[in-house]
């Protein structure tokens, strides 16, 4: 196996599941007090244990025996052949060896022959000039926020300066079914038929993620043309001062669907305060066809991203790709964790 400096003065490798418990102390101490991966251990182990190995990459001194730095990666499939990753929690102590954090992400990528590795959630002040300028990412940018409003008097969650109402789309409607379990929807669609897309959700994602999920309750929606379930709409609901809103969180398969759903999306504000999507490199012109309006950077209406705790302003949140193209939803890598 190559090695390098930073073999000299550290243990590189991947983490042992006995090492558990002082990576959730790491996390509390190093990363974010009180962070949910710092004492929930059910959590923990749903999101970063597969098949018993846990997905850190850590540092370990050599001389004082301590953990100085660690990389987590959440797979989008067990395709080793189109497997691609999200990066997640990436931290390294102060006063650990310089670059230590990247040699630990260079490190995940080797060993795990990593097609593309995406990173969501970037600082845009701190670490997206790193990811330009060391790691060669091909695209930084922004993810684009949509909305929906519901007719209210009022609004609890969102912040609502000047109404934008919904236009249906009645030229293009899709049937919209909901899949209560897995079974339904893998006798009814082949999610690992997607072949092309980056990342690539397989089957087994599909489920763990959504229907196995230890704390959030997602709704998976099957989108019909001809009766043929051709695209996945994952959706939960978010309640905040005794309102809810519904967070569009994924989309698999055919993208034309999406501009169909306007007659589901109407129906769902009759329920709901609002409706919001996060997305990059997705094709948007199917987004506004389906009634939904942008978040701009001048916007005066406020659509809340963070509820743990609440925060009533307009969050950007940024994503990286190393090569070629991607798309990315609010429910891809980390992005979608309980707090």
């Amino acid at each position: 196996m190559e090695t390098n400096k930073f073999d000299e003065k550290y243990e590189i490798r991947f983490a042992h599941y006995e090492e558990i418990d002082e990576i959730m102390r790491f996390i509390d101490e190093h990363w974010k007090k009180g962070h949910i991966l710092s004492y929930n251990r059910e959590l923990f182990e749903y999101d970063m244990v597969i098949d018993g190995r846990v997905n850190f990459m850590i540092a370990r001194n050599r001389e004082s025996g301590m953990i100085e730095g660690l990389a987590g990666f959440i797979p989008a499939s067990r395709d080793k052949t189109r497997y691609d990753t999200w990066g997640s929690i990436w931290k390294v102590v102060d006063g650990a060896m310089g670059l230590l954090g990247l040699e630990l992400s260079r490190r995940i990528e080797k060993n795990e022959n990593i097609r593309s590795a995406l990173t969501m959630g970037i600082n845009p002040e701190t670490a997206v000039p790193i990811v330009k300028r060391m790691r060669h990412f091909e695209d930084v940018g922004k993810m684009q926020h949509f909305y929906c409003l519901a007719d209210c008097s009022t609004y609890q969650i969102a912040k609502v300066q000047h109404y934008e109402p919904f236009i249906e789309n009645i030229d293009y409607q899709v049937k919209v079914t909901e899949f209560k379990t897995f079974e339904e929807l893998e006798d009814k669609y082949d999610v690992s038929a997607n072949t092309d897309a980056v990342p690539y959700k397989d089957s087994w994602y599909v489920k763990h993620r959504y229907f196995d999920h230890p704390i959030y309750h997602y709704q998976v929606f099957g989108l019909s043309e001809n009766d043929v379930v051709q695209a996945l709409l994952v959706c939960r609901t978010q309640e905040y001062a005794g309102a809810e809103a519904l967070r569009i969180v994924d989309y698999i398969g055919e993208a034309r669907l999406f501009a169909g759903i306007s007659g589901f999306l109407k129906e769902k504000l009759q329920e709901y305060e609002y409706i919001d999507l996060y997305c990059y490199g997705f094709d948007t012109s199917y987004v506004r066809q389906s009634g939904m309006t942008e978040v701009t950077d001048h916007d005066t209406n406020i659509i809340p991203n963070y509820f743990s705790p609440y925060v009533a302003e307009n969050i950007d949140v940024w994503v990286g790709v190393p090569k070629g193209h991607a798309v990315f939803f609010k429910a891809d890598g980390d992005q979608d964790r309980p707090n």
